[in-house]
């Protein structure tokens, strides 16, 4: 571990948090796990996980690292993936826009609401369609984007 403690390493390991975009080489990480152990994950919801899920704050989202137990600096680990199961069949597809007011700045990582002026607000799904996730502060449509083609 990096911090120098030698914690008994696991065999499997269930990933289930995120980093905000953000890797920081200080940040804790889970772990140890056995080299040639098994790491289960949920994924964030990719560049409009944001959008639907406030909670997340970045536009490409990565789950918490996990330290290998024997692994040093440099070293390459290879992943073989088991199994995926898809646990969403919403998508959307096409060139997208930041409508204005929707943000301050970058659209990925500065949501806010346009009309109470609540960054990050916390949402929720009303009817569907691309205005269906609404503010909880004052029930606007929070959309950081729009499918334009």
């Amino acid at each position: 571990m990096p911090d120098g403690s030698t914690p008994t390493s696991r065999r499997s390991v269930v990933v289930s948090e995120f980093t905000n975009s953000v890797l920081d080489p200080q940040a804790p990480m889970l772990g140890p796990i056995e080299n040639g152990g098994t790491i289960i994950a949920n994924t964030a919801p990719g560049c409009w996980g944001p959008m639907i899920t406030p909670r997340l704050r970045g536009g490409h989202e990565v789950t918490t690292p996990v330290f290998v137990q024997g692994a040093e600096v440099g070293d390459a680990v290879a992943i073989r993936i088991r199994d995926i199961t898809v646990t969403s069949i919403a998508t959307a597809s096409g060139h997208d826009s930041s409508p204005e007011g929707f943000c301050l700045g970058d659209p990925y990582v500065a949501a806010r609401c346009p009309v109470c002026d609540t960054v990050w607000p916390e949402t929720h799904v009303e009817g569907i369609g691309q205005d269906a996730v609404k503010c909880d502060a004052c029930g606007n449509a929070v959309k950081p984007f729009e499918i334009v083609h």
